[in-house]
């Protein structure tokens, strides 16, 4: 039965998929592989991370780029606290705010984790105050980099949340 339950995960995910992409089948094909080869590497579900393409792809993205936020968000996921949604807010807020591409997304995951593991701020804390302040911060010529130090320095000083540094 838990194997049914994987095969009707599965193709839901791929039905999903072949709507969004408009793709021919051979490009499912390449679609399934990719996605297998790539979450192989980042250790998670296959279903989610399909999702998690599709998702990008529905937001106007091309399957390249879907698949470097995918890979970004999977990333974010494993290395820190925070669910799905919470890290696909928090890639958006940066990437839009500070005009980062997708395929330097993994730069934000770099920072967050980085500053989780020196510091006594989570990442979740991090993410919070970054969907919150990073489009005022960065019209007030506040870099991504500093807003986060900022944030590590509040936090670490008031113990406060993310949502209340923000």
């Amino acid at each position: 039965q838990d194997l049914t339950e994987k095969v009707i995960e599965l193709d839901t995910a791929l039905v999903s998929s072949a709507r969004i992409s408009d793709s021919e089948n051979y490009q499912l094909d390449d679609f399934i592989n990719r996605s297998i080869e790539n979450i192989t590497e980042l250790s998670g579900k296959l279903t989610d991370y399909m999702e998690l393409v599709g998702e990008f792809a529905r937001t106007g993205k091309t399957l390249e780029e879907s698949y470097d936020l995918a890979n970004t968000t999977t990333a974010l996921m494993n290395i820190s606290d925070l669910d799905s949604s919470q890290s696909v807010n928090s890639l958006t807020a940066a990437m839009i705010s500070y005009n980062i591409a997708a395929e330097d997304s993994m730069r934000i995951a770099d920072k967050l984790s980085e500053l989780d593991n020196s510091y006594a701020i989570t990442t979740l804390d991090l993410s919070q105050a970054m969907n919150k302040a990073a489009s005022t911060a960065k019209n007030f010529g506040v870099s991504l980099d500093e807003l986060l130090s900022h944030t590590v320095s509040i936090g670490q000083a008031t113990r406060e949340s993310g949502n209340i540094i923000g």
